[in-house]
């Protein structure tokens, strides 16, 4: 009885030592000392770099148009265009089916 109060202590002290632990980022948090409100308020604390909602969406939506009109231009302009297919004479059908594979092929 007394060996597995022992060998319970034994593994409480081992799982305190090696339980995961979250990483130290060498700082310690700062307390607020008693009575103060927040420690860090919005004041202290001004945006360097803001835009407004209205020119936010503006820079945005400018973006975005660029971006589709860009796409537009490189698939109109810089892309090659597909040459359209050859014409089909329904009432005279094909010599050979135009999957088969030719003969000479196969001799090798």
């Amino acid at each position: 009885m007394a060996l597995q109060a022992v060998l319970n202590q034994v593994e409480g002290a081992i799982y305190k030592w090696t339980r995961p632990r979250p990483p130290r980022l060498g700082v310690a948090v700062p307390r607020s000392p008693p009575g103060t409100g927040i420690l860090f308020h919005t004041n202290m604390q001004t945006i360097r770099y803001s835009l407004s909602p209205k020119v936010w969406v503006l820079v945005t939506g400018a973006g975005i148009a660029g971006t589709m009109a860009g796409q537009n231009f490189a698939h109109a302009v810089l892309l090659s265009k597909n040459p359209p297919n050859p014409p089909r004479y329904r009432e005279k059908p094909p010599v050979r089916h135009p999957h088969t594979l030719d003969e000479d092929e196969d001799e090798d």
